[in-house]
């Protein structure tokens, strides 16, 4: 049996201003608009990226910049943490 994967789903902005995201997280690059990163999202879970667990999505979830790594004050430019997220199960995908 293989293990259930993981995926990150993203809530809001962490500063909870705009309207709520409530999507999976297909894909992101930290790098993407000279470092404030780019996210795509969808509401599909098995276009959702995958994780073998709950580490390795936040690890993911902290992901720095690597054209720009820190942000004016300082502090580690992680984009993708400006979203509130929550790791959940996905479901098991069939491959034919």
């Amino acid at each position: 049996m293989l293990p259930h994967m993981v995926g990150i789903f993203v809530l809001q902005l962490a500063s909870g201003t705009g309207a709520p995201v409530n999507a999976w997280l297909v894909s992101f690059d930290p790098d993407a608009f000279r470092g404030r990163g780019g996210a795509e999202f969808t509401h599909d879970p098995s276009k959702a990226k995958r994780f073998v667990d709950a580490a390795a999505a936040w690890a993911y979830w902290k992901t720095p910049s690597k054209v720009r790594p820190f942000r004016p004050d300082g502090q580690a430019n992680r984009p993708l943490t400006a979203y509130t997220v929550s790791i959940q199960p996905l479901p098991d995908v069939v491959v034919h």
